[in-house]
This record gives structure tokens, sequence and C-alpha cells, in this order.
């Protein structure tokens, strides 16, 4: 039988793997292109570079701020084996970004692009991405708002997702690191 800790690392992973397969799935039938739609595409190293500074930046900011007005801090992760932790780590830090990059900055920002444009399409996936993310409280989405607006400038101005799920991940890595340390 697995325990409680084991089964929530499971789930943590078996939900945005279960994500990405069926956007895949459903972009395949609905004959969806990777390239175009979902924006798996090259990009140009040099603006990537930039918002890679830029959201360190944002992220030393948003720490900053975090901490001037005693918001909500990264929580700490409880001791638990260190495989139940290398999952949990792949799927908040990796798999968990992958897939949403797929769905908010991928196919539903390409979406939004084509029908109400550019200035639509980087706001209005970060007004509903942030939300969902229910274990945070109304200052931390306030956050994840302008993180989710960033990626989506990330995305609108190289016209790939991989700039956005490279910081995505990077983000979610060192919240994690903080919930270690």
């Amino acid at each position: 039988m697995i325990d409680q800790t084991w089964m929530s690392a499971l789930t943590k992973l078996a939900i945005p793997v279960t994500g990405i397969l069926a956007m895949l799935l459903i972009a395949h039938y609905r004959q969806f292109s990777l390239r175009e739609d979902f924006g798996f595409r090259g990009f140009n190293i040099s603006t990537a570079a930039v918002f890679l500074v830029l959201w360190v930046l944002l992220i030393i900011l948003e720490e900053v701020i975090s901490g001037l007005f005693n918001l909500a801090q990264a929580r700490h992760w409880p001791a638990m084996p260190l495989s139940v932790v290398l999952i949990r780590t792949l799927a908040i830090g990796v798999i968990g970004p992958v897939s949403e990059e797929m769905a908010w900055r991928g196919i539903f920002f390409s979406w939004i692009n084509k029908k109400l444009g550019a200035a639509a399409a980087i706001i209005l996936p970060s007004l509903i991405w942030a939300p969902l993310h229910l274990q945070y409280d109304s200052s931390t989405q306030i956050i994840l708002i302008i993180d989710g607006i960033f990626l989506c400038m990330a995305r609108y101005k190289t016209r790939s997702i991989w700039p956005p799920i490279i910081l995505h991940i990077s983000g979610n890595l060192f919240s994690i690191y903080q919930s270690l340390a």
C-alpha cells in the first residue's frame, strides 16, 4: 500500500503529465500545429537572455516586496524521503510548468492573439491563470498575475513557448529551493 506522502507526490506528477498528454491528443485530433498553435519553435537567444535577466530581477523585487509587506513566503516542505522530494521537484519544478505553459502561453495565448490581438493575449491568460493557484492568498495571486503577464510578454516577443517554459521552471525551482532550505 502506498502511504499518503507517496500518493501526494505521484498525484502532483500525474496531473501535469495527464494534462500534457491530453493537450497533445486534442492537438492531434484538432490538427493544431505544435509550432504555430503551441509556439514550439526556435527563438532569438539574445531576446530570451534579456527576458531571463529581467525575470531574475523581477523575482528579486517580488522577494523584497514579499519580505517588506510580510506576504506569503514559500512553505517549508516537511521531512520526506529523497525519492519523494525528487518526484515532487520533477512534478512541481519541471513537468507542471511545461503543462501550464503549453496551456496558457501556448494554445490559449495563440487563440486569444488570433481573435483579440496581442494585448488581450498577454493580459487575459494571466488574469485567469493566477487565481487557479488556489493554494495562494490574494496578495500572492497578484504577484502571479504579474508573473503571468511577464511570461506572456516573453512568449509574444520571442514568438516561442520555450523562453516562458524555461523562466517558469526556473521560478518554480527557486521556490522549491526556498521550501527545502
